[in-house]
């Protein structure tokens, strides 16, 4: 069994806090107000060409196996994914991932922060395609 990876690198700047911090700094209001962050109102992206956009140049390298996108949100590009690949979601906030089983169908999603393991690479990768063969 061979594992073929194609990394999409994405440069991150995570935020210095303590976890708890974290968790809570990425709760509902992060998503829905423009005092945090600049979401405001997160769901309106919902149906963004963005995301088809994005998807469309991932299938240019792939069209199938396992996709991962750390910090998922909504899952709004995984539901456009979900067509294509086996697909699976990991954001901080728990309030994200429980909209994000709203608007996915097939997304295999996780609460969990994965800052810890990214810091270990020189590099961040936002999303991961794998494909066994």
């Amino acid at each position: 069994m061979r594992v073929n990876l194609i990394f999409i690198k994405l440069k991150i700047n995570f935020i210095d806090m303590d976890p708890q911090n974290k968790k809570s700094y990425y709760g509902k209001e992060y998503f829905t107000s423009a005092k945090i962050s600049n979401y405001r109102d997160y769901q309106k992206f919902s149906n963004q060409k963005l995301y088809k956009d994005i998807l469309g140049l991932i299938l240019l390298l792939k069209n199938k196996g396992n996709l991962l996108e750390i910090g998922c949100a909504y899952g709004f590009l995984l539901r456009h994914a979900e067509k294509y690949f086996s697909t699976y979601g990991i954001d901080i906030s728990s309030y994200a991932i429980n909209q994000a089983k709203r608007f996915t169908q097939k997304s295999k999603l996780l609460v969990g922060d994965i800052e810890r393991e990214i810091k270990k690479y020189p590099d961040i990768f936002l999303m991961l395609l794998s494909e066994l063969t």
